[in-house]
């Protein structure tokens, strides 16, 4: 097999995730209402651990938002683990996920030990703005799991794969047998613009009707005096749509919309 992995900037974080757990407050209070629910009785040791990720809150200065903690600052029955696996052998006959499951393998990822490995604290918010904590167990080698892959030659692509010998020495890919290339853009530099409006934004923090509307505003501006057709490409279908109401009402041409329902060929047809 040849295998080509495209955006390969973000493969790095893709295979720490993958190897890496954590655990949350959050996790735990639903943990213990599926063991109410399934009449497990392990509810006195689920909150054993939520206390544990307490003490560790209260020992945390106020202006740190994580810190590094150690195998010692949450402690439990490595018996207590295996018991939850077979508790939520149970939920998920039922249902589709189990916060039983969760904290059972973040367990057992937690008795593990490696240098590859560190243990961080951090406190959080929910989308609400209601404070929760949280452990992890992170990965930071991502060569444990990218080596394991059985390839006769590996791909590594992306427009911003920026340094390259970051990459090879991250992945440790042997010097000898990579090859880096870099190519340079095919289309002549007299037929690109690039324009940086200031003031105008897509972050989420910045996301309003003004902005929703400066937005539609300047892209209707453009279009409409473009001779030609024009792309206008977003973060997300849920922005596009809620630009689109303010732009449609600008835009003095025909609007297509892509569908994030649509198939491939239907993408195609549409271009």
């Amino acid at each position: 097999s040849i295998i080509i992995f495209d955006e390969a900037h973000s493969l790095i974080q893709k295979c720490r995730d993958i190897l890496s757990w954590n655990l949350s407050t959050i996790t735990i209070d639903r943990a213990i209402r599926e063991s109410i629910d399934f009449n497990f009785g392990y509810e006195k040791d689920l909150e054993k651990l939520r206390i544990q990720l307490e003490k560790i809150n209260k020992s945390t200065q106020i202006s740190e938002t994580e810190k590094l903690i150690t195998k010692d600052d949450f402690k439990f029955d490595p018996d207590l683990a295996a018991n939850l696996k077979l508790a939520s052998d149970i939920v998920l006959e039922e249902r589709k996920r189990s916060n039983l499951f969760t904290i059972a393998n973040f367990m057992q990822a937690w008795l593990q030990t490696g240098k590859e490995f560190v243990r961080i604290f951090k406190k959080a918010y929910t989308k609400q703005g209601k404070p929760f904590q949280l452990i992890t167990y992170s990965c930071l080698d991502p060569s444990l799991i990218f080596n394991q892959i059985p390839a006769h030659s590996k791909i590594l692509m992306s427009g911003t794969l920026i340094p390259q010998e970051m990459y090879r020495d991250l992945l440790k890919l042997d010097p000898k047998d990579t090859i880096m290339a870099e190519y340079n853009n095919p289309f002549p530099k007299d037929n690109r613009r690039n324009l940086i409006v200031p003031g105008i934004s897509t972050k989420y923090d910045q996301r309003s009707d003004e902005m929703f509307q400066k937005i539609a505003y300047l892209t209707s501006e453009i279009t409409n005096k473009v001779p030609g057709n024009t792309i206008i490409f977003f973060p997300s279908y849920e922005l596009r749509d809620k630009i689109s109401d303010y732009f449609k009402q600008r835009c003095n041409k025909t609007i297509f919309l892509e569908s994030n329902k649509m198939t491939k060929h239907e993408k195609t047809e549409l271009i």
